[in-house]
């Protein structure tokens, strides 16, 4: 039986049976018009491109922000996929790449021993962050169409928020974060630990950017990593995963299990889920 493989740039005729309806990166595809749901628009597999514009541009951005966005041409065309490189970017809802993100988590987390698998677990979840809703909700006037103004996840000031505030509510979501990342670890919910990790890395590779700046200085379209913040982003990651195990034990004991469980339920996590 054929059927159409979905790939970043077009279908291809495969002779695999037909499973499911959720084919390119997982995604629903319309039975009637043939196009992909993201969530935040329609992806048309037949021409590698998104049927409307990106929803997410520079908003309220400096000069220089906002030229360090346009110095990547590829951030001109919001129709592309991937920015054009879906082998290395993933847009997994109509958004935007979260590019930086992915490519921080992967290298932070392989360099400490997880799986190819784990990785990217946990790297998707990163980028996920990166949602209009999450950006939103920091960014003045925008937020009331989200329903909060208050938003610790992007290491910024939120509206009616000042420095101290939003590094004591930064450093909480990340702590709170990694406990979660524990609690699933030792519960055995691999995905979910991976999932949890990702999202508390988010917040700290943000405050090397961000550095509690306030949320309208910046575009909601994130300009290219410098070299020393990646450098620094890949650090902080570190940081939070040895964070992690390190809750993870103190976790596993006051549950009164030994150290040889603890650490296999560490090493589960870093190895990712098994097919």
């Amino acid at each position: 039986m054929y059927k159409r493989q979905s790939l970043p740039f077009g279908d291809q005729e495969t002779c695999t049976p037909t499973p499911t309806e959720h084919l390119f990166t997982g995604k629903e595809r319309d039975s009637e018009s043939g196009n992909d749901y993201f969530g935040a628009r329609y992806y048309a597999s037949v021409v590698g491109r998104f049927l409307i514009p990106d929803p997410l541009n520079p908003v309220r951005s400096s000069q220089k922000v906002l030229a360090q966005f346009l110095d990547d041409p590829q951030n001109w065309n919001k129709y592309s996929y991937g920015l054009n490189n879906p082998i290395r970017y993933t847009d997994t809802s109509g958004n935007f790449t979260g590019k930086d993100h992915i490519a921080m988590e992967m290298t932070a987390l392989k360099q400490l021993g997880y799986s190819d698998r784990a990785a990217s677990i946990a790297a998707k979840a990163d980028a996920r962050m990166d949602n209009f809703h999450n950006m939103a909700s920091g960014v003045p006037f925008l937020h009331h169409f989200v329903g909060t103004s208050e938003n610790p996840q992007h290491g910024e000031q939120a509206d009616h928020s000042d420095k101290a505030t939003a590094e004591g509510a930064a450093t909480e979501f990340i702590n709170g974060k990694e406990l979660q990342a524990a609690g699933q670890a030792l519960g055995g919910n691999t995905t979910e630990a991976l999932e949890a990790l990702g999202q508390a890395t988010h917040t700290a590779q943000d405050i090397v950017r961000h550095q509690f700046e306030p949320a309208g200085d910046h575009p909601l379209g994130e300009a290219k990593a410098t070299d020393a913040e990646t450098k620094a982003a890949v650090a902080a990651t570190q940081q939070v995963e040895q964070d992690f195990e390190a809750t993870t034990e103190l976790m596993g004991h006051g549950m009164g299990m030994t150290d040889r469980q603890i650490s296999d339920a560490i090493n589960r996590v870093k190895a990712g889920p098994q097919q």
